[in-house]
């Protein structure tokens, strides 16, 4: 969970403390989750939306801390495939 490693190094909080606990009651998955303390960083790998006019794009993508900026990371997303990246330039214009 990233959510979770985030918070975690952003130290504590009252407003992630109020969002926990609201998604919490809404989802029984994310309190279940959130309770089995699973932290994880993600480094790189690929993420699919699903856009309302142009349908499934698969980005791959990269993140990358900030030296000397521990609350921040800097994330790169770059379409999968050919497919993906027409469908964005569509958008585009």
């Amino acid at each position: 969970m990233t959510f979770r490693a985030e918070t975690a190094r952003a130290g504590e909080d009252s407003r992630a403390e109020e969002i926990v606990a609201e998604i919490s009651e809404k989802s029984s998955d994310f309190a279940r989750m959130w309770t089995e303390n699973d932290v994880q960083t993600t480094g790189e790998g690929a993420k699919t939306i699903r856009h309302a006019v142009v349908g499934e794009i698969t980005f791959e993508f990269s993140s990358f801390a900030i030296d000397g900026r521990p609350d921040l990371r800097l994330m790169v997303y770059n379409p999968a495939g050919e497919a993906d990246l027409e469908k964005v330039c569509k958008r585009c214009g």
